[in-house]
């Protein structure tokens, strides 16, 4: 997919996102993230995910990320917050700051939160046989 044909595919998919979280029934308080929230965000940062796509076994990596969020979506703290004996594994390593650069780059934030957003912190899982395939 060409790279306006895949922005436009990752805006409307983020859309979708978007109207699902606005019928949902309003949070009143901080809680758990719910999965369609969770997805618009992470759509706004996979175009900014640059990977190799040729790594051998992607379905040994996903990468989980915890970011900090101020209320305009901007990130003030972004870590990889997964086993630390896996950053022992090189190509595991640079899929996981690859995921960690995407969620900081300039491009892609600051983030457009759902309305209602409520919460400080997310964990957000990066899979990288899913993008791979297209899954996202």
């Amino acid at each position: 997919m060409a790279g306006s044909e895949s922005r436009i595919a990752c805006g409307a998919v983020l859309a979708l996102c978007f109207a699902m979280a606005a019928c949902a029934p309003s949070r009143g308080q901080v809680g758990p993230v719910i999965v369609s929230e969770e997805e618009a965000i992470r759509q706004q940062i996979i175009p900014c995910w640059n990977f190799d796509a040729g790594i051998t076994d992607p379905e040994k990596y996903t990468v989980v990320i915890r970011i900090a969020l101020q209320p305009d979506g901007r990130v003030t703290k972004a870590e990889i917050v997964d086993d630390p004996s896996r950053m022992s594994d090189p190509a595991y390593r640079a899929v996981a700051a690859s995921a960690l650069r995407a969620v900081l780059n300039p491009s892609c934030v600051p983030l457009r939160l759902p309305e209602g957003w409520h919460s400080e912190t997310l964990d957000l899982v990066f899979d990288l046989e899913k993008a791979i395939n297209g899954g996202y």
